[in-house]
C-alpha cells in the first residue's frame, strides 16, 4: 500500500514537472516570436495577392497579425480555428487590398 502511494505521488510530481516545462517552452517560443515578428510579417505579407498566417499559442497574437497585415495593405478574408490540448490554432487568410 505504501509503495502504491509513493508511486502515485511520484507520478503526480513528474506530471507537474513535465507540464511546467512544456508551458515554459511555449512562453520562450512566444517571446522569440515577438522579437522577430516584424521580419515574419514582412515575409508573410510580401506583396502577393493572397497570404495566410497561422497563429498558435507560441506565436504572436491574432491582433498583432491583423495590425501587421493591415499596415502592409492586406485585409482579412476568412479564418479557421482548431482547439488543441495546448490552445487554439487559428489560420488567417488575407487578400491584398486593391
Amino acid at each position: 500500500m505504501e509503495l502504491l502511494v509513493i508511486g502515485l505521488v511520484g507520478g503526480l510530481i513528474a506530471a507537474v514537472w513535465f507540464a511546467r516545462r512544456a508551458l515554459g517552452r511555449i512562453d520562450k517560443d512566444k517571446a522569440a516570436a515577438v522579437e522577430r515578428s516584424g521580419a515574419d510579417l514582412d515575409a508573410a505579407f510580401d506583396g502577393r495577392d493572397f497570404a495566410t498566417y497561422k497563429v498558435t499559442p507560441a506565436t504572436i497574437s491574432t491582433e498583432v497579425v491583423m495590425q501587421g497585415a493591415n499596415e502592409r495593405g492586406y485585409v482579412l478574408q476568412g479564418q479557421t480555428s482548431e482547439e488543441t490540448a495546448w490552445g487554439a490554432i487559428h489560420t488567417l487568410a488575407f487578400a491584398k487590398r486593391t
